[in-house]
Protein backbone atom coordinates (compact mmCIF):
# COMPACT_ATOMS: atom_id res chain seq x y z
CA UNK A 1 0.00 0.00 0.00
CA UNK A 2 1.16 3.45 -0.28
CA UNK A 3 1.80 4.23 2.78
CA UNK A 4 5.05 1.85 3.22
CA UNK A 5 7.44 4.38 0.87
CA UNK A 6 6.59 6.91 3.75
CA UNK A 7 7.19 5.20 6.69
CA UNK A 8 10.37 3.60 5.12
CA UNK A 9 11.39 7.24 4.39
CA UNK A 10 10.40 8.21 8.12
CA UNK A 11 12.67 5.21 9.28
CA UNK A 12 15.59 6.37 7.36
CA UNK A 13 15.56 9.91 8.55
CA UNK A 14 15.03 8.30 12.04
CA UNK A 15 18.05 6.31 11.92
CA UNK A 16 20.09 8.98 9.71
CA UNK A 17 19.40 11.44 13.15
CA UNK A 18 20.24 8.98 15.44
CA UNK A 19 17.07 7.55 16.41
CA UNK A 20 17.99 3.94 16.19
CA UNK A 21 15.60 2.63 18.66
CA UNK A 22 12.55 5.01 16.61
CA UNK A 23 13.81 3.60 13.30
CA UNK A 24 13.68 -0.48 14.64
CA UNK A 25 10.07 0.18 16.01
CA UNK A 26 8.66 1.57 12.93
CA UNK A 27 10.54 -1.13 11.08
CA UNK A 28 9.29 -3.87 13.44
CA UNK A 29 5.98 -2.36 12.94
CA UNK A 30 6.23 -2.60 8.96
CA UNK A 31 6.44 -6.45 9.26
CA UNK A 32 3.48 -6.79 10.36
CA UNK A 33 1.79 -5.26 7.53
CA UNK A 34 0.90 -7.03 4.33
CA UNK A 35 3.11 -6.75 1.66
CA UNK A 36 5.69 -4.83 3.81
CA UNK A 37 7.93 -7.86 4.86
CA UNK A 38 10.17 -7.61 2.44
CA UNK A 39 10.76 -3.57 2.74
CA UNK A 40 10.89 -3.81 6.34
CA UNK A 41 13.70 -6.62 6.57
CA UNK A 42 15.63 -4.51 4.00
CA UNK A 43 15.13 -1.74 6.72
CA UNK A 44 16.26 -3.56 9.55
CA UNK A 45 19.18 -4.93 7.74
CA UNK A 46 19.94 -0.80 7.32
CA UNK A 47 19.65 -0.26 10.94
CA UNK A 48 21.96 -2.98 11.68
CA UNK A 49 24.59 -1.95 8.96
CA UNK A 50 24.48 1.40 11.06
CA UNK A 51 25.08 0.03 14.34
CA UNK A 52 27.84 -2.39 12.89
CA UNK A 53 26.08 -5.66 13.66
CA UNK A 54 26.66 -7.00 10.40
CA UNK A 55 25.60 -10.61 10.83
CA UNK A 56 22.29 -9.28 11.88
CA UNK A 57 22.16 -7.07 8.48
CA UNK A 58 23.62 -9.72 6.32
CA UNK A 59 20.24 -11.97 7.73
CA UNK A 60 18.02 -9.45 7.24
CA UNK A 61 19.02 -8.55 3.38
CA UNK A 62 19.26 -12.38 2.96
CA UNK A 63 15.21 -12.92 3.86
CA UNK A 64 14.32 -9.27 1.66
CA UNK A 65 16.03 -10.64 -1.10
CA UNK A 66 14.97 -14.08 -0.93
CA UNK A 67 11.25 -12.60 -0.91
CA UNK A 68 11.63 -9.37 -3.01
CA UNK A 69 15.42 -9.72 -4.83
CA UNK A 70 15.69 -6.26 -5.38
CA UNK A 71 18.52 -3.98 -6.45
CA UNK A 72 18.09 -2.11 -2.73
CA UNK A 73 18.31 -5.58 -1.33
CA UNK A 74 20.78 -7.43 -2.79
CA UNK A 75 23.42 -4.15 -3.18
CA UNK A 76 22.51 -3.93 1.09
CA UNK A 77 23.20 -7.46 1.32
CA UNK A 78 26.54 -6.98 -0.82
CA UNK A 79 27.83 -4.42 1.26
CA UNK A 80 26.92 -6.30 4.83
CA UNK A 81 29.07 -9.45 3.68
CA UNK A 82 31.54 -6.95 2.15
CA UNK A 83 31.56 -4.99 6.02
CA UNK A 84 32.04 -8.25 7.73
CA UNK A 85 34.87 -9.47 5.84
CA UNK A 86 32.82 -12.47 3.23
CA UNK A 87 33.96 -11.15 0.47
CA UNK A 88 34.22 -14.34 -1.79
CA UNK A 89 30.25 -14.38 -1.02
CA UNK A 90 29.81 -10.42 -1.66
CA UNK A 91 31.78 -11.76 -5.10
CA UNK A 92 29.28 -14.90 -5.82
CA UNK A 93 26.47 -12.61 -5.46
CA UNK A 94 27.27 -9.47 -7.15
CA UNK A 95 28.37 -12.13 -10.03
CA UNK A 96 24.98 -13.83 -9.81
CA UNK A 97 22.75 -10.17 -9.83
CA UNK A 98 25.36 -9.29 -12.52
CA UNK A 99 24.42 -12.38 -15.14
CA UNK A 100 20.70 -11.30 -14.78
CA UNK A 101 21.54 -7.50 -14.77
CA UNK A 102 24.55 -7.34 -17.64
CA UNK A 103 23.89 -3.56 -18.00
CA UNK A 104 24.11 -2.55 -14.32
CA UNK A 105 27.39 -0.68 -14.02
CA UNK A 106 26.36 -0.83 -10.01
CA UNK A 107 26.70 -4.29 -10.03
CA UNK A 108 29.99 -4.29 -11.81
CA UNK A 109 31.84 -1.59 -9.79
CA UNK A 110 30.43 -3.92 -6.88
CA UNK A 111 32.40 -7.20 -8.29
CA UNK A 112 35.24 -5.37 -9.48
CA UNK A 113 35.19 -3.89 -5.85
CA UNK A 114 34.47 -7.81 -4.41
CA UNK A 115 37.97 -9.03 -6.80
CA UNK A 116 40.02 -6.12 -5.20
CA UNK A 117 39.28 -7.29 -1.44
CA UNK A 118 39.98 -10.91 -3.22
CA UNK A 119 43.42 -9.79 -4.31
CA UNK A 120 41.64 -11.18 -7.68
CA UNK A 121 43.44 -8.69 -10.07
CA UNK A 122 43.09 -10.46 -13.05
CA UNK A 123 39.54 -10.80 -12.63
CA UNK A 124 38.80 -7.15 -11.32
CA UNK A 125 41.26 -5.68 -14.44
CA UNK A 126 39.16 -7.66 -16.76
CA UNK A 127 36.03 -6.46 -14.82
CA UNK A 128 37.08 -2.45 -14.88
CA UNK A 129 38.77 -2.53 -18.45
CA UNK A 130 35.05 -3.56 -19.59
CA UNK A 131 33.46 -0.95 -17.87
CA UNK A 132 36.17 2.06 -19.42
CA UNK A 133 35.12 0.58 -22.75
CA UNK A 134 31.76 0.67 -22.62
CA UNK A 135 31.93 4.36 -21.04
CA UNK A 136 35.32 5.70 -21.10
CA UNK A 137 33.91 8.64 -19.35
CA UNK A 138 33.33 6.53 -16.08
CA UNK A 139 36.76 8.67 -13.89
CA UNK A 140 36.07 5.18 -10.84
CA UNK A 141 36.60 3.12 -13.04
CA UNK A 142 39.78 4.63 -14.87
CA UNK A 143 40.66 4.95 -11.12
CA UNK A 144 40.58 1.46 -10.50
CA UNK A 145 42.03 0.32 -13.44
CA UNK A 146 45.04 2.20 -12.45
CA UNK A 147 45.39 0.43 -9.02
CA UNK A 148 44.75 -3.07 -10.67
CA UNK A 149 47.43 -2.18 -13.27
CA UNK A 150 50.24 -0.94 -11.29
CA UNK A 151 49.77 -4.35 -8.82
CA UNK A 152 50.18 -6.20 -11.74
CA UNK A 153 53.37 -3.72 -13.09
CA UNK A 154 51.83 -2.78 -16.23
CA UNK A 155 52.86 0.60 -17.13
CA UNK A 156 49.28 1.58 -18.64
CA UNK A 157 48.43 2.38 -14.77
CA UNK A 158 49.33 5.65 -16.11
CA UNK A 159 46.85 6.48 -18.19
CA UNK A 160 44.47 5.38 -16.69
CA UNK A 161 45.12 7.63 -13.37
CA UNK A 162 45.78 10.48 -15.49
CA UNK A 163 42.01 10.12 -17.16
CA UNK A 164 40.41 9.22 -13.52
CA UNK A 165 42.04 12.38 -12.87
CA UNK A 166 41.23 14.40 -16.12
CA UNK A 167 37.73 13.28 -15.53
CA UNK A 168 37.26 13.65 -11.63
CA UNK A 169 39.95 16.64 -10.77
CA UNK A 170 38.10 16.91 -7.09
CA UNK A 171 38.11 13.57 -6.19
CA UNK A 172 40.88 12.73 -3.34
CA UNK A 173 41.20 8.94 -3.84
CA UNK A 174 42.11 9.87 -7.79
CA UNK A 175 44.52 12.41 -6.85
CA UNK A 176 46.06 9.44 -4.35
CA UNK A 177 45.69 6.81 -7.21
CA UNK A 178 47.87 9.22 -9.22
CA UNK A 179 50.42 10.04 -6.92
CA UNK A 180 51.01 7.19 -5.98
CA UNK A 181 51.09 5.64 -9.40
CA UNK A 182 54.05 8.57 -10.43
CA UNK A 183 55.67 7.35 -7.12
CA UNK A 184 55.87 3.76 -7.89
CA UNK A 185 57.00 4.62 -11.38
CA UNK A 186 59.36 6.54 -10.44
CA UNK A 187 58.53 10.14 -10.72
CA UNK A 188 58.99 10.77 -6.80
CA UNK A 189 58.74 14.05 -7.39
CA UNK A 190 55.85 14.88 -9.27
CA UNK A 191 53.49 11.98 -7.64
CA UNK A 192 54.10 14.18 -3.88
CA UNK A 193 52.23 17.04 -5.70
CA UNK A 194 48.95 14.51 -5.39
Amino acid sequence: SNYVPALALQIRLDLQSGKTGEAEKQAQALLGKPGAAAEARRLLGEIRMAQKRYPEAIAAYREASAQNPTEASVFGLFDALMASGQAADAATLMSGWRDSHPQSRLAAHALGEAWLALKDVTRARAVYVELVRVDPKDARAHNNLAHVLLQLGEPAALVHAEKARALAPNQPQVNDTLGWVLVQQGQLEKGLRY
